[in-house]
C-alpha cells in the first residue's frame, strides 16, 4: 500500500511545482497517495451519523491512530449508524478505502462495515466476526441477507485489525485484512457482484457502522485513499 501518513498524520495532499496532486508513482510504483477522510472521529462527536446512534460512543481509552474512536456500547445485535455526508466523501465503485475495527474475542464482538447502502436497505458489508474466525464480505438486498459474496477462515484475537475495501465499478471487488501493524496480510477475498452498482457508480454511498453481537467493537480512520 502507498503511505498515506507522516509520523501519524494523514496525508491530504501534495504539491509538485505549484500544482496539487493525488497521487505520486516513481518507476511503476505509488509511493504517494493523498486521502478523503469518511470519519477520523477526532472531532470527538458522532454528528454526522444517523441511525442507532445511542448504541455507539467516541472512545479515548482504546484508539489506534490519532486521539478517539468510536465503540459500541450496546448488547443489542445488529445496531448500526450510517452517514452519507462524510468529513470529505463515501466511498463509490472504484474507490478504495480502509478502515480500523477492534474485536473482542471476550464478547463475541463481529464489528462490520457497509458501504453502497441506501435507505431501502441496500448495502455491501464487510465483516470480522470473532466467533467463527471469518473474514467476510455479505450482500444486503432490502434490508434482507442476500449470502455470503465472499468468505475466508482467519484467527482472529482482541485487537485491531486494518481492512482494506475495494469495489470496482465492473463488480469485482478485493478486500483485504491486514494485522495489527497494517502491513501484515492475514487474509483476503475477492469475488464479482454488481447488484447495487448502475453506470460505473453505487447505487448511493451511504458508509455504515454495525455490530452483531456484543460490546467491545471499535472503528477508527475510514479514510479513502484512492
Amino acid at each position: 500500500m502507498a503511505p498515506v501518513e507522516i509520523d501519524g498524520n494523514p496525508i491530504t495532499g501534495a504539491t509538485i511545482d505549484g500544482t496539487d496532486v493525488q497521487e505520486i508513482t516513481v518507476d511503476g510504483d505509488v509511493v504517494f497517495t493523498a486521502v478523503s477522510t469518511v470519519d477520523d472521529f477526532e472531532n470527538q462527536n458522532l454528528n454526522i451519523w444517523t441511525g442507532d446512534t445511542g448504541s455507539f460512543a467516541i472512545d479515548t481509552s482504546i484508539v489506534k491512530v490519532g486521539s478517539a474512536s468510536s465503540k459500541y456500547t450496546s448488547t443489542n445485535s445488529f445496531d448500526s449508524i450510517t452517514t452519507t455526508t462524510g468529513i470529505d466523501g463515501t466511498p463509490d465503485a472504484g474507490d478504495r478505502h480502509q478502515i480500523w475495527m477492534f474485536a473482542s474475542t471476550n464478547n463475541d464482538s463481529s464489528p462490520r462495515v457497509a458501504y453502497a447502502n441506501d435507505t431501502a436497505g441496500n448495502r455491501y458489508q464487510v465483516g470480522i466476526f470473532t466467533q467463527s474466525n471469518l473474514f467476510v464480505c455479505q450482500l444486503i438486498n432490502n434490508s434482507s441477507f442476500g449470502g455470503n459474496l465472499a468468505s475466508t477462515s482467519v484467527s482472529l484475537g482482541s485487537q485491531w485489525y486494518l481492512v482494506e475495501m475495494f469495489h470496482d465499478t465492473n463488480g469485482d471487488f478485493e478486500h483485504t485484512l491486514y494485522d495489527s501493524d497494517g502491513t501484515t496480510q492475514l487474509a483476503q477475498i475477492t469475488g464479482n457482484d454488481s447488484t447495487h452498482i448502475t453506470g460505473g457508480s453505487f447505487n448511493n454511498t451511504g458508509a455504515t457502522l454495525q455490530d452483531g453481537t456484543g460490546e467491545a467493537s471499535r472503528w477508527d480512520h475510514w479514510i479513502i485513499t484512492s
